[in-house]
């Protein structure tokens, strides 16, 4: 398949679909190569097409679209790059900020959109969105109780953990340390019975490790800005953390012991929409990049 043919196919999608654009998001089981997604690849199945069509039908509803995930973010990383340079029309791309924002490598495009926090996750599970799954779930008349206790677990997740997440973002930033997921797993002890503990050892040992491995190394945001432990920490830390707090508020409170973290996720997706809308920032990202895509594809 040539580059030509490949552009070409990319821009008649919506054609196929007949939709007014295809937005190509991350996510799912596997991740295609843009030759792959240019042939019709694409993942059926990922949380973060369930993100970004909720966020697109609450804020774009007279258009029509086709949700496409194709895996990791550098796949996307190049629609992006053919987007930017008007190579491809009609085609959308949603993804997970990272660090991108501090370290100067946002794309800036009207039909590029990035999420406001870390990821998707940063969203779904924010404390307002946390809630908002206990109380779904929740079968007890009075909530007060929990709803304290997993906001005091939140507290506790914003002080322990603000300077080594800082720390290992640095690193990270810098290409001297790499995100790996079972730190993060391991950075969330759970128990029978108890709230998640967070135990910040392995996080502060990375960052030991690799500043005694690159002693002279400087470190630093190229676009610093004030991090933000909720918005800016690892999304699937987040997500850990936050699921595991409310099983345990569900077991506690309700006697509800089986609680999937699939199912978890997809009900933290439907509550982000409300905190979203809560949070002037948040809600001023996302409204301002929907009238961008308006723009560019009405």
């Amino acid at each position: 398949m040539s580059f030509r043919r490949s552009n070409s196919g990319l821009s008649n999608l919506c054609l196929f679909y007949r939709v007014d654009a295809v937005v190509f998001v991350e996510g799912g089981g596997r991740t295609f190569t843009l030759e792959e997604v240019s042939g019709g690849a694409f993942n059926e199945i990922a949380h973060d097409a369930k993100f970004w069509s909720l966020i697109f039908r609450k804020l774009l509803p007279r258009f029509r679209f086709k949700f496409r995930a194709v895996g990791s973010k550098s796949t996307l990383l190049e629609l992006a790059s053919l987007v930017a340079s008007e190579q491809v029309v009609r085609v959308i791309v949603c993804m997970d900020r990272d660090l991108d924002n501090y370290l100067g490598r946002m794309v800036y495009h009207p039909r590029v959109a990035y999420t406001y926090g870390y990821s998707w996750e940063n969203e779904a599970w924010s404390l307002h969105s946390t809630l908002g799954v206990f109380r779904k779930v929740g079968n007890v008349t009075d909530m007060a109780s929990a709803i304290s206790e997993i906001k005091g677990s939140f507290a506790a997740f914003r002080r322990r953990l603000q300077w080594p997440l800082v720390a290992h973002a640095l690193l990270v930033a810098g290409g001297i340390l790499d995100v790996r997921t079972a730190d993060l797993e391991q950075t969330v002890v759970r128990g029978a019975g108890q709230l998640p503990v967070l135990d910040c050892a392995r996080l502060r040992a990375a960052v030991k490790d690799a500043r005694r491995k690159n002693p002279g190394a400087v470190v630093r945001f190229p676009n610093p800005r004030r991090f933000s432990v909720f918005d800016d920490c690892y999304g699937h830390l987040l997500a850990t953390f936050a699921f595991h707090t409310v099983a345990y508020a569900l077991r506690k409170h309700c006697n509800i012991r089986a609680f999937g973290k699939d199912v978890a996720a997809s009900l933290a997706i439907e509550s982000s929409y409300v905190a979203i809308s809560a949070n002037k920032a948040k809600k001023l990202h996302y409204r301002n990049q929907a009238d961008a895509i308006s723009r560019a594809i009405a």
